[in-house]
């Protein structure tokens, strides 16, 4: 498996930290390690992850006081929380605070990775969808620089109904913007308050 994704692992214990990253080494994630609370924020501040392990016994600053911290620095970011004392009232509280999925120590690597995988693959559709969103941002930016008309500005937008099916309904030579809240008949905006449109 070859990919460039990026995984933090937060553990006070040396040795799990060093197991932890040799298994995802392995499966070809690249990984970096935090000890404390402190390590972690500056590794989330300075460089993109897409999916955070968090232990949640660790001295000075616990991990579920560093949750909120993390999901507040990055909103989207997968988490899996990391245990050696099975606790449902820890279980609950992290899933409050943001967590995504709960393991117990010691880890399983089998497990781990499927959790991972699936973290990965149910993340991959809206990191898609904001690709495709920032393209289209970047492009539209290039043709206003170039002095080109965006087709949105020269279209009105009852004629871009293939574009946007679920915007229009149309029964002959009448359509009604769900939008605008608009009707058009036979290409002419007729005027009508909300009320009349519903």
């Amino acid at each position: 498996m070859t990919t460039t994704r990026k995984i933090l692992v937060i553990d006070d214990e040396p040795f799990l930290r060093e197991t932890l990253a040799i298994i995802l080494q392995d499966e070809g994630y690249g990984v970096a390690t935090a000890a404390n609370a402190k390590e972690a924020l500056q590794h989330l501040q300075n460089e993109p992850f897409d999916l955070v392990f968090l232990d949640i016994k660790m001295p000075e600053v616990s991990g579920l006081e560093l949750l909120p911290e993390i999901r507040n620095l990055c909103p989207d970011i997968p988490i899996i929380m990391l245990t050696a004392y099975a606790s449902l009232t820890s279980a609950i509280e992290a899933m409050r605070k943001g967590a995504n999925d709960y393991l117990f120590k010691p880890i399983d690597p089998p497990e781990i990775l499927e959790r991972v995988n699936r973290m990965m693959s149910e993340s991959e559709l809206p990191r898609r969808r904001q690709a495709i969103v920032q393209e289209m941002k970047n492009r539209r930016a290039e043709l206003d620089q170039t002095g080109g008309v965006f087709a949105e500005t020269a279209v009105p937008p009852w004629k871009q109904q293939a574009l946007a099916p679920d915007r229009f309904l149309q029964r002959g030579h009448i359509s009604a913007d769900l939008q605008a809240k608009q009707a058009i008949v036979n290409d002419q905006v007729v005027s009508l308050t909300p009320t009349t449109f519903d």
